[in-house]
């Protein structure tokens, strides 16, 4: 029985499963049984590939709802906090933070940690295809962020986890000091960036950090590699910093132009 169920698991959850093991044996500070459980993903890849090789099963219903991702990881690990499964394409991942650090923040004493992580698998032929034909990848298989000859991304995959702790909790290796999320509105196309939009939203962060423009070292980008999403993201940078005091500078990063984008994962 228990072949059957990995069998048909999705293995973007059971890379999760993995992932998770090592944060729960391996963070500073352990995670609480309340813990809250928020996970991004966005492919079902899987499970159409399963039913067409192996026909309906058993365990085909957990396996073909991404809801089932972030409650398997609260079941197997006994948190019982609230388990989000979040899909917001590119962005998955960073809302999934946001939410498991606004949980901390709304719930002082009842939760002080959260589980966030994302996962991502390249696995079914036809979705890579839907995307080449909407001129999302590049032809070259290569992400070249920030270049001239930049003709979109590279599909990639990933698997991560984190615990995320309150203030109180201690042992931090990385602060998350703000977050907030927006979204783009009416643009000039249903999947173009807005730059105004982007502009708010890095103010928005600042501000409720309580960091002034000139205390920015590197800002890693969302870095497609396409000819109108790193204009715009750059353009809307330099307006978000541009009231920089002094020479202070900062450097652009993205992680793309070596990894690839993981997507709901990046």
């Amino acid at each position: 029985r228990q072949v059957r169920r990995a069998r048909f698991m999705d293995p973007q959850q059971r890379m999760l499963l993995e992932t998770t093991a090592v944060v729960m044996t391996e963070s500073p500070a352990p995670l609480s049984t309340n813990s809250g459980v928020f996970v991004g993903i966005s492919m079902l890849e899987y499970s159409r590939m399963n039913v067409a090789h192996n026909g309906l099963g058993t365990f085909s219903a957990t396996s073909g709802h991404l809801s089932v991702t972030s409650g398997r990881l609260s079941y197997t690990f006994g948190m019982t906090g609230p388990s989000l499964t979040i899909d917001t394409a590119c962005s998955s991942s960073l809302v999934g933070m946001h939410v498991a650090r606004e949980h901390i923040a709304m719930s002082p004493g009842s939760s002080e940690s959260s589980l966030f992580c994302g996962a991502n698998l390249t696995l079914a032929r036809e979705w890579t295809e839907s995307c080449s034909l909407a001129g999302m990848l590049s032809s070259e298989g290569r992400c070249k962020t920030l270049d001239a000859s930049a003709d979109g991304y590279v599909r990639a995959e990933a698997a991560l986890a984190f615990a995320l702790h309150s203030d109180e909790s201690g042992g931090h290796t990385i602060v998350a000091k703000a977050s907030s999320v927006n979204q783009d509105g009416r643009s000039s196309s249903l999947t173009a960036p807005n730059g105004p939009s982007q502009q708010d939203i890095i103010r928005q962060v600042m501000a409720r950090g309580g960091s002034l423009p000139e205390d920015a070292a590197v800002l890693q980008m969302h870095g497609t590699g396409t000819a109108l999403g790193d204009p715009i993201e750059v353009g809307a940078a330099l307006s978000a910093f541009s009231s920089s005091a002094g020479d202070a500078c900062i450097s652009l990063s993205s992680v793309k132009s070596n990894v690839g984008h993981a997507e709901p994962a990046a």
